[in-house]
């Protein structure tokens, strides 16, 4: 960014600002007016007292140029609703398909009709925050809310359905999601059963299997397992010894 002194036909000095690729802001008198080009057209518009909210107005027009909401030619208009169906079209052969619908199904009730090129990081987070007070099943006896995690899922599947449209050309510029912040999750302990054990078993190769073999036994972690020596090991009475705790016997 750089401020810079220029005249006016008048003769009067104004000063502006230039922001690479995106144009600049100028004063004259007490407003700000924002200078860019569209469509190999300039374009000069007033826009604020204040220099940060002209700075804003600015960027905002750099996104509406690249998602096409700015121009000269005529543009096609892809509205959520329609691309929601297409998407799942094309996700109609995921084992999830049943999650995806019903993920898209909130979607759908918030944005609706809106084009994709207006879906902004603002709206994301209100629907964020809406969707924290809404009743788990939508009913309205229930005190229980839609939990952070929940609403993970649903901004994913959102993401993604942008990036697919960017590639399929039907949705222009960055991704609205992309410096989104999700909701903390909790790690949760999944245990094999008998038969997810055996077919892992027999989908690792060596050494891995030996390694996955240890683990399930014992319980060492990663690091543990692949720091033991000879030392450690009596296999007469099927024992590792280290240090986290006295020893571990295999089951």
């Amino acid at each position: 960014m750089s401020q810079q002194l220029s005249h006016d036909e008048d003769g009067t000095k104004q000063q502006f600002v230039r922001i690479p690729g995106q144009g600049r802001i100028y004063k004259r008198g007490a407003v700000c007016y924002v200078d860019y080009w569209v469509d190999g057209q300039r374009k000069q518009e007033r826009a604020s007292r204040d220099k940060e909210e002209a700075l804003r107005i600015l960027a905002a027009k750099r996104t509406d140029i690249e998602r096409g909401n700015l121009g000269f030619e005529k543009k096609q208009v892809v509205h959520f609703s329609d691309y929601a169906e297409e998407f799942m079209r094309i996700k109609a052969e995921a084992r999830s398909i049943r999650s995806i619908e019903g993920y898209i199904k909130h979607l759908k009730a918030f944005f609706g009709e809106l084009p994709l090129t207006k879906i902004t990081p603002e709206l994301v987070e209100q629907y964020k925050q809406k969707r924290l007070k809404d009743k788990i099943g939508g009913k309205k006896k229930t005190t229980r809310t839609v939990k952070g995690p929940s609403i993970n899922r649903e901004l994913a599947i959102l993401k993604c359905l942008l990036n697919t449209a960017q590639k399929m050309r039907r949705f222009r510029g960055e991704n609205p999601l992309s410096n989104i912040s999700f909701y903390p999750e909790q790690a949760r302990d999944y245990v094999l059963s008998s038969e997810e054990v055996g077919r892992l078993l027999e989908a690792a190769g060596e050494p891995l299997r030996k390694i996955i073999l240890i683990a399930l036994n014992t319980g060492l972690r990663k690091g543990e397992i692949l720091g033991l020596r000879w030392a450690q090991v009596n296999p007469d009475e099927r024992v590792l010894s280290f240090a986290r705790t006295e020893s571990a016997k295999f089951l």
